[in-house]
């Protein structure tokens, strides 16, 4: 299924891309897993709240391309692939599975959303009675992309602009210019760019090793538990505003 770029247009242009050029070819997810807290039960959930469950859906490789890592075309085609999963579920054949459909910042980074499904009443959660938001992560395989190009002094996105044809006299000047610029000295490291890219490649096995060492340490559990409590009473971070 082809995926036009017409269908996240807003979301791309704000990107600093043309919507035209953008496009996907919609694959099934390679894989879809529970992560995070919930998962580890190391979630504070108090009864009323939401209890909110991530679902990491895998992008399939053949939906990206080497390069995409850089100017923001991974963004564009990570929310091509998310808008293309919202429309399916909102299908008359899903109406009834997922309530309203709701876009959030995954860590506070609005070029990665998380699409947020609230489920039916008596779905889960105290009891098996509160509501449950599903919060859909689009990931990638640690081997999309190479991680030594997204280190913190790398740098992930490119000065890009469309001027006149040069006056004769001026090519070989321009020409020159730009070739200065291109140069890796001179582009300033992008790491909250690049750590955003990683923490898609990484997602599923980062929590597949906390859930083997807290396999090991039950006890941690607990701690982890304690430190959320005494984080929320300190208004302190997620914990605060019960994403923890």
């Amino acid at each position: 299924m082809q995926v036009e770029g017409s269908l996240a247009s807003g979301f791309i242009r704000d990107l600093g891309l043309n919507p035209e050029e953008s496009q996907l070819s919609f694959q099934p997810p390679t894989s879809v897993s529970i992560i995070g807290s919930t998962a580890l039960h190391t979630a504070l959930h108090h009864p009323g709240e939401a209890l909110v469950v991530d679902v990491a859906m895998q992008i399939p490789e053949a939906c990206l391309f080497k390069k995409a890592h850089l100017n923001y075309r991974y963004h564009a085609r990570r929310a091509l692939y998310l808008a293309a999963i919202a429309r399916h579920l909102s299908s008359p054949s899903h109406a009834a599975l997922f309530g309203a459909q709701e876009l959030a910042a995954c860590q506070e980074d609005p070029t990665r959303p998380a699409l947020l499904l609230l489920l039916p009443a008596g779905s889960g959660g105290q009891g098996g009675t509160g509501p449950v938001r599903l919060r859909l992560l689009p990931v990638v395989s640690p081997q999309t992309f190479a991680a030594a190009k997204l280190a913190p002094d790398r740098n992930s996105v490119r000065a890009a602009a469309k001027d006149s044809p040069p006056a004769p006299g001026q090519q070989q000047q321009q020409q020159q210019a730009a070739s200065q610029v291109q140069q890796p000295q001179h582009l300033l490291p992008t790491p909250v760019y690049n750590q955003g890219v990683l923490h898609d490649m990484v997602a599923a096995v980062h929590h597949a090793y906390l859930r083997t060492a807290l396999a090991g340490l039950p006890k941690l559990v607990e701690g982890v538990l304690l430190l959320k409590v005494w984080a929320r009473q300190q208004g302190l971070g997620a914990a605060a505003a019960g994403g923890a």
